[in-house]
């Protein structure tokens, strides 16, 4: 008969940051970085990491293994990433989960994460998003044909000229509440043939030529209460 190793009552979780960013080469990496702790999906911590002296990046907390009788599925998370950085990696080995962070700018102070499961790409930091002179100059390029769902964070101030153009199965574009966006650059959107609706925010005061030419199944144009939309540029909305 086989015994059965009895479950500790508490277990010891350990989140690693690893970086790649090319050893830091271009001067991004934070000071620190906050990880999230959930159990069951619920969050019931927040962590602050730094580099310690080893040059490891890493924290170690002591939590219950059971919650009434059932075991505990912890998670760990980024909640607010570094600005020019996205989050690439959260694998699990036994209590231990190490959190890749990679240098993807779209901007100086902008970055891209896409997940692959939900088909999203967020555009993340603060400050404008880099112009790209066309579509192939798109750090997404290689699988912008996969890309269904846009999520564009509060701090984004610009949109850059061509930076979707192309993305054909895009169904949706999101900003987060309290969006700071100011423009929508050239060709921004041009091609986005599956793109039935486009809210535009109400910081928006200029939208690029061409921004959503060849949006062919676009219907619904939204601008929020209070719009400051001074410019819309030759073509915009062009079929």
């Amino acid at each position: 008969n086989k015994t059965l190793k009895k479950l500790p009552a508490y277990i010891d979780l350990t989140a690693t940051i690893v970086w790649n960013d090319n050893n830091n080469q271009s001067d991004k990496r934070p000071t620190s970085v906050t990880v999230s702790l959930k159990g069951n999906g619920t969050q019931i911590g927040t962590y602050e990491l730094t580099e310690d002296e080893n040059g490891e990046w890493k924290c170690t907390v002591n939590k219950p293994s059971l919650s009434n009788g059932t075991l505990i599925v912890y998670t760990w998370d980024v909640p607010n990433m570094p600005n020019g950085y996205g989050l690439t990696g959260n694998s699990a080995d036994g209590t231990t989960t190490t959190l890749t962070l990679t240098l993807q700018q779209c901007g100086e102070n902008v970055a891209w994460n896409y997940d692959a499961s939900t088909k999203t790409l967020t555009i993340s930091g603060t400050g404008a998003m880099a112009d790209y002179s066309s579509s192939d100059d798109q750090p997404w390029k290689d699988f912008r044909d996969e890309i269904e769902s846009l999520v564009i964070n509060k701090d984004v101030t610009s949109i850059g000229s061509f930076a979707f153009s192309g993305c054909t199965n895009l169904k949706s574009v999101n900003y987060e509440a309290g969006s700071r966006l100011e423009s929508i650059g050239a060709s921004a959107f041009a091609g986005c043939s599956s793109l039935t609706s486009i809210n535009i925010p109400a910081g928006v005061t200029s939208i690029g030529a061409s921004a959503f030419t060849g949006c062919t199944a676009l219907g619904s144009v939204t601008y929020e209460a209070g719009t400051r939309l001074k410019t819309i540029g030759e073509n915009a909305f062009a079929g």
